[in-house]
This record gives structure tokens, sequence and C-alpha cells, in this order.
């Protein structure tokens, strides 16, 4: 079960990091113009 909530968590961790560097693109694009 451990393994499960390990795994869960990276997985969230994850899709974090890759909301942020969405985030940080979209607002250098409008940055840049």
């Amino acid at each position: 079960m451990s393994a499960i909530a390990e795994y869960l968590t990276l997985f969230d961790l994850l899709i974090v990091a890759v909301l942020i560097a969405l985030m940080c693109c979209g607002l250098w694009g409008k940055e840049t113009g």
C-alpha cells in the first residue's frame, strides 16, 4: 500500500511540475509578445 501511495505522490508532483512549467511558458510567451 505504501508503494502505491509513494507512486501517487510522485505522480502528483510530476503533474504540479508540468502545470508550473506550462504556466511559466504561457507567462513568458505573453511577456515576449
